[in-house]
């Protein structure tokens, strides 16, 4: 049964605007447990195989792994890691203004994080958590300090990001995913970008896709995309 557009906006308009009694919120540790699979560790390699630059990242609802693309987008290999175990990850997309990377890992790692799908407020407690040692996950709690737009602007937070933890998630007490944690700063408070934009890149055409095949084509499988994985990692027995 097809529903119109409009009674489809109604109901989910409703929903929104329905009273609900406040969750309670997660503590330090509960959050990290939650949160903490979805979580990665990104490391970057030169041409020559030999470190590039480091940082953490976060899984989408995709399973794809979005990061800051600071001192990582110049490298020409990417791999992604998450309880001692990486696989290689191509470079898909990426959102220069927004310092925002997207990839693709080679196969599935981690736990998709659940977006936060209501702009923030002034003062709501957050947490920034990334791998700033590429190990063990991090949360360092702050409060939201400018809310942004909740599309583009950026996020404004006292939640303090390290080296190495920038390109983790930036989560509101229940464990929602609500950006992406970046070394940059403004007035002295750190700045993340919003999950709708995270969302905005990751519906994007991927770098060098192909048309969408026509309807009622059969799906094969991912070929060139598999093969560019393993080319960016210099796997070349798998390629």
């Amino acid at each position: 049964m097809h529903h119109p557009v409009w009674l489809i906006e109604v109901v989910a308009a409703t929903v929104l605007l329905w009273p609900t009694s406040p969750a309670a919120a997660l503590t330090a540790d509960q959050l990290l447990d939650r949160v903490q699979g979805a979580v990665v560790s990104v490391r970057a390699f030169d041409a020559g195989g030999a470190p590039a630059g480091a940082g953490s990242g976060v899984v989408l609802p995709s399973g794809r792994v979005v990061t800051s693309c600071r001192r990582i987008d110049t490298a020409t290999a990417w791999r992604v890691g998450l309880q001692g175990r990486s696989t290689a990850a191509a470079l898909i997309a990426a959102d220069r203004a927004g310092d925002l990377c997207l990839f693709e890992p080679a196969d599935p790692i981690g736990t998709p994080a659940r977006p936060k799908m209501v702009r923030l407020r002034q003062g709501t407690t957050v947490y920034a958590v990334g791998r700033p040692r590429g190990l063990e996950a991090a949360a360092s709690p702050g409060q939201v300090i400018r809310a942004g737009d909740g599309r583009t602007n950026p996020i404004q937070t006292t939640a303090a990001v390290s080296p190495g933890a920038d390109g983790g998630g930036l989560f509101d007490d229940q464990g929602r995913l609500a950006g992406v944690a970046s070394l940059e700063r403004q007035d002295g408070h750190w700045l993340a970008r919003p999950v709708a934009q995270l969302l905005a890149l990751d519906s994007t055409p991927a770098l060098g896709s192909a048309p969408a095949p026509a309807a009622g084509a059969e799906a094969g499988p991912d070929w060139p995309g598999r093969a560019m994985v393993l080319e960016q990692s210099g796997d070349r027995e798998g390629l």
